[in-house]
């Protein structure tokens, strides 16, 4: 895992300077960066429309305090239709909570990264793998003009919009949920 997060920030690294050469890419960051927030990465979540279902899943599983502390995190997050077509189903109580924490891991990445980080990154390399709080790969890469997100069992996510910036991460809504189980 460390070796595979030194690759992309080392990526990241090498290719940040080429941003500020006037590029399309250096206008997305730019206009990414508008979009941040001075405050914790579940407040923004609890205010952002669209993602109301992804607030409410990390705090009926605690999550949301992992993303009110000082830590970097970078959350692939599944819109609210993506909730009602796929959300985990067990049954109710504690088992159902596991269950959805187990799930909500998957979409977690260590660090920050916007939009445009992934995808200088692909430019540089043509698909990015990077181990999410579960333990598994995600590998990033190009889909035409969009960044799909693929898990370790062929699942599937598109990146659907500009990332949502706070003062401890990232978090960059996705079309779908990864292992649902």
């Amino acid at each position: 895992m460390n070796q595979i997060l030194r690759n992309l920030s080392a990526a990241l690294l090498l290719v940040a300077p080429l941003a500020a050469c006037g590029s399309d890419e250096a206008e997305d960051a730019a206009s990414e960066a508008t979009d941040a927030r001075n405050e914790s990465l579940a407040a923004a979540l609890a205010d952002a429309d669209g993602l109301s279902r992804l607030s409410g899943a990390l705090n009926e599983t605690a999550m949301a305090t992992i993303f009110d502390g000082t830590a970097s995190y970078t959350i692939l997050a599944p819109s609210d239709a993506a909730f009602d077509k796929a959300a985990p189903s067990g049954g109710g109580g504690e088992n159902a909570d596991a269950v959805l924490a187990a799930v909500l891991r998957e979409h977690v990445l260590p660090g920050a990264f916007t939009v445009p980080d992934i995808a200088r990154a692909l430019e540089n390399n043509g698909s990015v793998e990077m181990q999410n709080m579960a333990g598994t790969m995600l590998t990033f890469a190009k889909d035409g003009d969009a960044i799909r997100v693929t898990d370790e069992d062929g699942g599937t996510a598109l990146v659907t919009g500009g990332a949502i910036i706070a003062n401890n991460g990232v978090a960059i809504p996705v079309d779908a949920m990864l292992k649902t189980q």
